[in-house]
């Protein structure tokens, strides 16, 4: 089967992000027929089946070729007039990249539409139905733990999809408090491997797994499909410390019976109070910052950093603050719910945690209130 060369760009990057799997896809069938193309797909189907009967090795694939499919029906709806093949195919793309389990860029595809003449209205509509389902992170969550449980068991998987599925999740701000260490610690598939293999057979494997994932996964369901800088680069903008008060005694509520949910809080608490500081201060900072150089650059922003006062005793208690939140940060990541741990991990304590949860709100407390005290000079 030949693409026509000026196709054949767009064609190898729909593979790329395995578009081919459509062809067999019952959705696939339904919008074609939506859109009045089912007459190109049967025809494509046709084309394919016939070039495999000519095919002298052609026993050795079952059934046919969604990669001949798609080149086919390439072919064929680019034979249509230009104002038709451009209307029918962004409808096309528009329907079906929703349905495709990960798209992690189409650039390349509008660069290739784009070189072929698409206008830039028919390009944005294409990249708004990827951008729904790019921020679609209940989706991404879910197919993300079944690519690491499906390579967990020793089968085959898009090896390419861990890495940037990995950054992307732990680039969340409602989502990174929830990924299990052993996926923070492995930045690509092979790693991951290397750690499953240790965690005893299949079945072992798999439960451990869902198991590890099932607070990310809860997180993800609650988060709305929309561009998740738009929700939570500037959270809860009206802090103040019946804010603080209402998190800090939810997380002592959670002591007795969770208390590693109760460190999470905690750390939770205290990296909204910084980002709200930075914020109302329009300080710049990136969302996916860790735990400490938050800190830090809060209180550099409120003049509360060790090194800037010399009175000792003023300097002891403000290095011990960062001493403190530096804990709690390794305390959360050997503790807390947000990270999955080995089956033989000894859970924390509810004293350990309710030490936790009052430093935190301390801490807080201290933040916000230097920080109106400052507003108040400025003011």
């Amino acid at each position: 089967m030949d693409i026509i060369a000026v196709l054949n760009p767009l064609y190898q990057d729909l593979l790329a992000i395995e578009y081919d799997g459509m062809m067999s896809n019952a959705n696939f069938n339904r919008i074609t027929n939506t859109l009045g193309v089912t007459d190109v797909y049967a025809e494509a189907v046709n084309d394919a089946r016939k070039e495999k009967a000519n095919d002298q090795y052609a026993w050795l694939i079952a059934g046919n070729s969604n990669e001949e499919i798609l080149g086919h029906f390439l072919n064929k709806i680019f034979q249509k007039p230009h104002p038709e093949f451009q209307e029918k195919f962004t409808a096309l793309l528009t329907d079906t990249l929703p349905i495709l389990d990960y798209v992690p860029s189409i650039t390349d595809i509008l660069s290739d539409l784009s070189s072929i003449g698409f206008e830039k209205t028919y390009l944005d509509k294409i990249t708004m139905a990827w951008q729904k389902n790019e921020h679609n992170y209940g989706k991404k969550v879910a197919y993300f733990q079944s690519l690491v449980i499906t390579r967990g068991i020793n089968r085959p998987v898009n090896d390419a999809h861990y890495a940037p599925l990995r950054a992307d999740i732990l680039n969340h701000h409602a989502l990174k408090e929830y990924v299990p260490d052993y996926i923070v610690n492995n930045p690509q598939i092979q790693g991951f491997w290397e750690f499953i293999k240790g965690q005893g057979g299949y079945r072992l494997r798999e439960a451990f797994i869902a198991d590890t994932f099932e607070p990310l996964m809860k997180a993800s369901q609650n988060i709305l499909n929309v561009a998740h800088d738009t929700i939570f680069t500037k959270p809860h903008q009206n802090i103040d410390m019946a804010f603080i008060g209402h998190d800090w005694k939810k997380a002592l509520n959670r002591l007795k019976d969770d208390p590693e949910a109760a460190i999470t809080s905690a750390r939770s608490l205290t990296e909204t109070v910084c980002k709200y500081i930075l914020d109302a201060s329009h300080v710049e900072f990136d969302d996916s910052i860790d735990l400490i150089k938050l800190y830090t650059l809060t209180t550099k922003q409120l003049n509360l950093s060790p090194e800037t006062h010399t009175e000792p005793i003023f300097k002891q208690i403000l290095s011990g603050c960062f001493s403190i939140v530096g804990g709690l940060s390794g305390l959360r990541n050997k503790h807390s719910d947000a990270h999955g741990k080995k089956i033989t991990n000894i859970k924390p304590s509810a004293r350990h945690a309710e030490l936790a949860v009052n430093i935190a709100g301390a801490t807080c407390s201290f933040l916000l209130q230097t920080f109106e005290f400052r507003q108040e000079k400025i003011n």
